[in-house]
């Protein structure tokens, strides 16, 4: 997918992509660049003193060598404030802009191509898809869906055109009988 400058920097602001150097745990372990983050808790009992309550944070990374999503755990953001991170230290980790934008339009593409396996043409589930999946913003979500369908336009106009024109006549026959 192509993105311009101005493009990109309200994505990156929009997305979360923050770039991660795990250095143990057995879920995953090495550098990859965190996307998203939820509080879980150990199912524990408040107060009862059997199994104290306790929160703590999974995080969601992409890992651009293997090009998947995996997770690791940490304290979570309640615990966090003002601590350090408990598998990881993001003030180590210096990623130049040479390295992170291409791995960012990757990991974009990567989506992109979910999305439209997923959604297929409907504009509506696209964007449900990628709110759910990446953002909030109303504008990174019309900037992803536009790339969405440059991509697709450029890949095949013409038989994009022949599909929407058999669906057509498809329809017409199926309110005709």
């Amino acid at each position: 997918m192509d993105f311009n400058a101005d493009e990109i920097s309200v994505l990156l602001k929009a997305i979360m992509f923050a770039p991660v150097n795990v250095k143990h745990g057995r879920k995953f372990r090495g550098f990859g660049y965190v996307v998203d983050e939820r509080v879980a808790d150990n199912g524990g009992f408040s107060g009862s003193g059997v199994r104290p309550l306790a929160f703590y944070a999974v995080f969601k990374v992409w890992d651009p060598e293997r090009k998947r999503y995996d997770s690791f755990n940490g304290k979570s953001s309640r615990a966090r404030a003002g601590a350090e991170y408990s598998d990881f230290h993001e003030d180590e980790v210096q990623v130049s802009d040479a390295v992170l934008l291409p791995a960012f339009v990757e990991y974009l593409d990567g989506v992109a191509k979910a999305c439209v396996r997923r959604c297929g043409n409907d504009l509506n589930w696209r964007r449900n898809y990628l709110r759910c999946a990446l953002t909030t913003s109303n504008e990174a979500l019309d900037i992803l869906c536009k790339a969405i369908e440059r991509e697709q336009n450029e890949e095949d106009p013409g038989n994009r055109e022949e599909r929407l024109l058999a669906e057509r006549e498809y329809l017409a026959d199926m309110q005709s009988a």
